[in-house]
Order: C-alpha cells, then structure tokens, then sequence
C-alpha cells in the first residue's frame, strides 16, 4: 500500500534559517557597502529597524559565530514591534523553539499572524500547521486551508505540497485526485522530495494522472537524490 506525505509537524527554525531575509539596500558610506557588525550596532542604536533584523540574523545564523539567542530574540523583537514583516516572522520561531526566550506557542502564532497578515509565505504556512494541529491556536481546518491556500499562492512548496495531500485524502474538501497532482507537480519542480514522492505515486496508481512507470521513475530518483526513505525503498523495489 503507497503511503503519500505531508508535513508532520510546523517549520520552525529550519524554515528561518534556509528563508531568505529581506534584502534591501546595504548600509552606505561614502559610497562603500557597510555590513560590519559595527555598522549594524550602530544604525540599530539610533533606531533603524531593519539593522536591527540584520543584525539579528548575523548573530544567529552567521557563518563561524557563537550563538546568542538571547540578544537576537532582543533585536527582532524590537524590529518586529516597529512592524517589521520578517522580523515578526522570525519572533514566532523563538517563540515556537524556546531560543532566546522561554518556549510560548500561542505567542509563536501570534507572531507568525502578524506576519503571515503582510504576505510572508513562511509565516503562513507555520499558521496554517498551528490550525491543523490545534497548536497555539484553536483547531480549525476550515483556517488550516485557509493559511495554506495563501501561502501556496505565493509558491511555498510546503503549502502547496500540504495542499495538494489535502485534496488527494479529501481532508476539509472534496477529493480531487487531478487538483492533487497539480499541487504535487508545482512542489516537486520546486524540489521538495515528499512532493516528488507523492507525484510519483500519482504516476504509479494513475490518480489524477495516467499511469507511467517511466514518469514514476523520473520523481522517485529525484526524492531518492535527497534520502527520501520512502522513494529509496521504492526505487530499489522497481528496478
């Protein structure tokens, strides 16, 4: 019997580390790009808000850098209560993994609506899980889909991977094999190896797709080029 994925549990610092963070024009002097830890301090001091995220993300992501949870937690809470987008976003992950502060799911939603409410499409998707799962916020499916659809809107391939299980088992809406495999597809060429999974499947039990052994192939060696367990087995059991 096929087994198709979906998330088990919300992206919490995972998705903050791997997220691209807001890119605008670096710090500049006198026609040089200023990005030292100095110049950071220094405009986050005198109050600019997206210094403080930058800075922030240094601390905690940089390469070769001790972890200091505790003043990144500091520095995106300042940015996110100045209305910062991905810093409000990034808040919800301390919150929802205890880093820098003591572990708070229902203020880890909190932050992560704030965020997902200006179209940050990892805030949405951690929001949708929080629905699914009864986490921080009351359980709903009806907001679990509601999350997913917006954040699968801006091309996350979590969500539109979650999405597509949804109409493949008929969770909350009704079953559609061939609206599935869409969803899967969209995922898979994003490169999510369960979405790979699950269009493979799509492929191999002709549901929502015709029946191709050699499509089926194609998917399963891409999931099984990222260690997918599943398409691994599969793989070895087709050839």
């Amino acid at each position: 019997m096929f087994r198709f994925y979906y998330s088990e549990s919300h992206e919490i610092i995972s998705r903050a580390r791997i997220s691209n963070p807001s890119r605008p024009p670096s710090l500049i002097v006198r026609g040089y790009y200023m990005e030292t830890d100095g110049a950071l301090r220094k405009a986050a001091k005198f109050g600019a808000v997206d210094a403080c995220f930058r800075l922030g993300h240094r601390i905690a992501f940089g390469r070769g850098r001790k972890r200091n949870w505790k003043a990144t937690f500091q520095l995106w809470e300042t940015a996110a209560k100045a209305g910062h987008t991905r810093a409000k976003f990034y808040l919800g992950t301390c919150y929802d993994s205890g880093k820098g502060v003591k572990t708070n799911v229902v203020k880890a939603m909190y932050w992560y609506a704030e965020a997902a409410k200006e179209d940050c499409p990892d805030a949405q998707y951690n929001l949708a899980l929080g629905y699914r799962n009864g986490e921080g916020v009351p359980k709903s499916i009806k907001d679990h889909l509601l999350w997913l659809r917006k954040a699968a809107a801006l091309d996350d391939i979590d969500a539109l991977s979650d999405l597509g299980y949804c109409y493949h088992e008929g969770q909350g809406v009704k079953q559609d094999f061939v609206r599935a495999a869409k969803l899967y597809r969209r995922a898979a060429l994003g490169g999510l190896p369960r979405a790979q999974w699950n269009l493979a499947l799509c492929y191999l039990s002709s549901e929502g797709l015709p029946r191709s052994r050699q499509s089926a192939m194609r998917w399963l060696k891409r999931a099984a080029n990222a260690r997918h367990p599943a398409a691994l087995a599969k793989l070895k059991e087709l050839q």
